[in-house]
């Protein structure tokens, strides 16, 4: 690095919203399933599950803030283009 300072997510604001949610959901997650007693296995099949929902709810948002950008990513009937 030649000491520039940068944001690494000035470029992808998305990526920052799915981070941000994703930490905020896995928190949320280890705080109400705590003394349940699951195993390592459990745990991993359910902050993979909750990444994966910040992902899509970072996908909603992304398209409900911009959704000309978004079009080509949005079903036929949603762009007009249905019979």
């Amino acid at each position: 690095m030649s000491g520039s300072s940068k944001n690494p997510f000035e470029g992808h604001p998305d990526l920052a919203t799915w981070l941000g949610l994703s930490v905020g959901f896995l928190v949320l997650l280890a705080w109400s399933a705590r003394g349940l007693g699951l195993g390592v296995q459990a745990w991993l099949v359910l902050a993979l599950a909750a990444t994966s929902v910040a992902g899509l709810c970072t996908r909603i948002i992304a398209w409900e803030a911009d959704p000309e950008a978004h079009e080509a990513d949005a079903p036929p009937h949603a762009r007009g283009d249905a019979p």
